[in-house]
Order: structure tokens, then sequence, then C-alpha cells
């Protein structure tokens, strides 16, 4: 639920539940007294009844919840938790009764249900309370707990109170729900999650030294987590978290020596790919020898034409080429890749060709660059990429033409404006290899402000100076988060320069 709002329905989120209809209850139940064993039905018939809802309407509307259904199904859910819920954390002795220990996780699991979909549309102190009662009312529920201290900790990420999100995190994980049962469960692999979003957190709003000890803590507690799961079908997840763990303090070599064994033992082609990519992305970022790293791509990319990470790691390998100075090894990488076809490509093939164009460049070959870039500015702009390519054509046209020809300024400006914007709400806990290519590309999303902050300079027309410092402060604001940045650009722009 935390961290992916997919298609799923809430059932799922009550293993082992057999929800009767109504026909059936009267036939097991009838119309007598009312009992546990009752309330605890009526509260399952009041949950099914609300998955059973939602399902319909997802049904209408393509597998989505719009937003004002999504009201209504939320509705449904406070109301089960308001009938058969709690105020107070229930006692030992009620909860001793099956039907009531049943009742108040089906109420509890309402409540969070409820509270995500609140979490959808709006962050706010009265849901960072909600998340807390739910947690607090619900903590028999492992569960429930453990995905309610989440919750309140991402609604305060949200509110922009880093240290207080911080602070909560740290508490559910040295907290009572943090202690691993028997088995290992769904909650356990979120902890560990948690534990590399609370190091890359404390990076962020913590001075160096404590965030330093915050991480070595998250170390230890990563390890005590893993110690005796070897032999887990996720042992793949458990020693890369372990691995992250070290990258985050600075240990990299002791982290590559995790990636390596995983890879080495790797079960299939596709997973084998995916480690080879991270593998060389680490040693690049590392500073290890960039053969190593040119190493692992090749690797990755020899696992198979049809592999997503297998295209990932050929776009990375001509990047390193080009910044090797192999310029034509880079565009024979890159154009055996731009023929592997829209599958394999996508979300990959504005960045694969605006590599390729530089490879052109740095081979002298500017009249065949320029085509390559403008199919590139052409693209759906999810990533800085298109962008990127229709600010290099307005660069090379300006040192060849002055004044630099206003349709390539627009064309950019244009570019711009398709770069659909960020939604607030960011998945916690975050992996760490999110972050850590979310790195790479900050940089060129920097570069793209920059451009369009030449555009505001060089354009002739005035609407059109307008449209680009619009663009550059909301991508300053929503791709690189630096809302002092985005709110210099806007009152320069009042101010008319």
């Amino acid at each position: 639920m935390t961290g992916s709002r997919g298609a799923r329905t809430p059932t799922s989120r009550l293993p082992g539940a057999v929800l009767l209809p109504p026909a059936l209850a009267l036939l097991v139940f009838g119309c007598g007294q009312e009992t546990e064993m009752s309330r605890r039905f009526d509260a399952e018939r009041t949950r099914w009844q609300a998955d059973r809802e939602e399902l319909r309407i997802r049904d209408d509307f393509g597998g989505d919840l719009p937003p004002e259904k999504r009201e209504h199904i939320r509705e449904l859910h406070i109301e089960v938790d308001r009938e058969y819920g709690v105020e107070e954390p229930p006692s030992s002795a009620s909860l001793a009764n099956a039907d009531v220990a049943r009742r108040l996780r089906i109420a509890g699991a309402s409540a969070l249900y409820a509270a995500e979909l609140a979490a959808h549309d709006d962050s706010n102190e009265e849901l960072a309370e909600e998340y807390a009662r739910i947690g607090r009312v619900y903590d028999f529920d492992r569960e429930v707990a453990i995905r309610a201290g989440i919750g309140e900790g991402r609604t305060r990420e949200h509110l922009g109170d880093l240290r207080g999100a911080l602070d909560r995190y740290v508490s559910l994980l040295d907290g009572p729900a943090a202690r691993a049962p028997g088995r290992l469960g769904s909650g356990d692999l979120l902890l560990l999650d948690l534990e590399i979003h609370s190091g890359l957190l404390a990076r962020r709003c913590l001075a160096p030294e404590e965030a330093q000890g915050t991480i070595r803590r998250v170390v230890r507690r990563i390890e005590r987590r893993t110690d005796g799961w070897d032999a887990n079908p996720v042992r793949s997840r458990l020693k890369r978290r372990r691995a992250e763990g070290h990258f985050l303090a600075d240990n990299w070599s002791e982290g590559l020596r995790e990636l390596r064994e995983l890879a080495d033992s790797a079960g299939s082609a596709e997973e084998r790919a995916e480690l080879e990519l991270l593998l060389g992305e680490v040693r690049e970022a590392a500073g290890v020898d960039r053969s190593a790293a040119e190493a692992s791509y090749r690797k990755a990319a020899a696992q198979g034409d049809r592999l997503m990470d297998g295209a990932a790691a050929r776009v990375r390998l001509g990047d390193l080429l080009i910044r090797s100075g192999r310029a034509w090894e880079a565009l024979e990488v890159l154009d055996a890749l731009l023929g592997l076809g829209a599958r394999v490509l996508e979300g990959r093939q504005a960045e694969a060709l605006v590599l390729k164009a530089r490879s052109l460049v740095r081979l002298d070959r500017w009249e065949d660059a320029l085509p390559v870039l403008n199919r590139a500015a052409a693209l759906e702009p999810r990533g800085p990429f298109p962008l990127v390519a229709a600010a290099l054509s307005m660069r090379r046209l300006r040192r060849f033409t002055r004044p630099v020809s206003e349709p390539a300024i627009v064309r950019l400006v244009e570019v711009a404006e398709r770069v659909p914007s960020e939604h607030r709400w960011a998945r916690v806990p975050r992996p760490w290899v999110e972050v850590f290519r979310e790195e790479r590309t900050r940089g060129a999303w920097r570069d793209c402000v920059e451009d369009l902050l030449l555009a505001a300079r060089i354009a002739s027309d005035q609407e059109v100076r307008s449209r680009a410092r619009a663009e550059a402060a909301r991508l300053a604001e929503e791709r690189l988060r630096d809302v002092e940045w985005a709110e210099t650009i806007r009152e320069a722009a009042v101010k008319g320069r």
C-alpha cells in the first residue's frame, strides 16, 4: 500500500480473509441477537461491499480510480473503521477473542487504506495525525503499525519537516513493530527499505557528522535484520540492502563485493543484466577504474538484446565511451542499441539519441548531429533529454547565426512546456538505486534550466521570454527541488530582468 498505489484491490491487504456475501451470511448467522461473531461478520460484509464497489468503479474506468470516486471509496472505509473499530488501543483480554481480533484488524486495515487514499490528493497535519492515530490504536497489527508509521513520516516529508520525518522513521525502526518475528514477512522487507530511506534522508537534513552517525546505526540494524536469512527466497533483496547500506556509509569496496557475489550467483539473464548494470554504475560513481565499469556494462548488454537493463547498460556504455574519447566506438554501440526497437528502448530513446549526437559532434559531424537532435526533441519528454536535445540545437545555431533563429528558441520553450508536472507525492521508502540514478539526471535538469534562462535573455519576443522564465522556474522547483532558485527566477521576471 505504501510506496505503490496501483490497481491491486484493498482486499488483498487482509491475508487469509474469507469474506462472505450477504445472502450466505443469513444462512450462517440468522437474525438473532448480536454476538462478537456476528459483529465480525458485519465488519467483513461491510468491507466486502466497499471492495466490490471499488472493483466496479475500476472496471468502469479501465483500472483507474478517479479523484471523485476515490473520495467515495475513502468514505466507505472510514465508515468501516468508525462502525467496527476502536478509539483507544484494545486490551490483551479483548484481543484474546478471535472474533474481536479479526474485526479490529479489518477496521485497522480500512482506516489505513482510507488514509492512503487521502494521501493521493493532499499532505497536511491532519493526515499526519490520522496516521499516528492508526499506528497507536492498531499497534497490535504489526503490518498496519509499520505502514501507518511510514505514512506519518512520508506526510511530514511532504510538509517539509524532514527532521520530524526522520525522527518518526527512527522511532519505528527502533520500536516494538520492528522486532522481527519468527518468519520473514512483507513488513520486514518494508523496514529494510526504510532503513535505506532513513540513511538517505539523514544526508539531506542532518549535519555531516550527525548524518554519518545515523548511517552507521542504519548499517548495524541492516546487518542484524538480515542475519540468518541467507537461505530465504528473497536473499537477493536482502543482500542488496546490505550492499546499499555499505554505499551509504561510503564503504564502496564492501558494497561492490556484495553486489559481485549476487551477480555471480544470479539465476536468470534478467537478474544478471540488472546487477551488472548496477555494478557498472556504482563503479563509475566510486571512481573505480573505468575499464571495470565498462566490463560490467558489456556483461549486462551480453545477457540479451531484448532485456530492458541490457539496453540501459548500452546507454551507459555509450556515455562512458564518449567521455573516454572513443566516440567512434560509442557511435557503433548506440547505433546497435537504436536498432533494437521501441519496446526495449522505452524511456531511453531520447538519451540514446542525444549521446549519438554528441558522438557525431566529437567526430566533427555536426551536419549529421542536428537531425538526430531534432528526433530526440520530438519525443515525449518524460525525462530531461528531449529538452537537452532542443537546447543543444539552439546553442549550436547560436554559434553560427546572429541573432539566433527564433524558431529554435521557441521549440526549446515548447519542449519544456511538454515536460509533465511532477506529482508532489513521492514513494516512501525510496530505493537507494532510484536516488542514486536521480543524481545523474540532476545535472541534466540543471543545464536545462540554465538553457531556458539563456533563451529568455536572447529571445526577441516578450511572450517567449516570459514563457521561458516560467518553465525555468517550474523545472527548478519540481525537478531540482530548488525552491530558492525558482523564487529568484520568478522575482527577476517580475522586475523585468
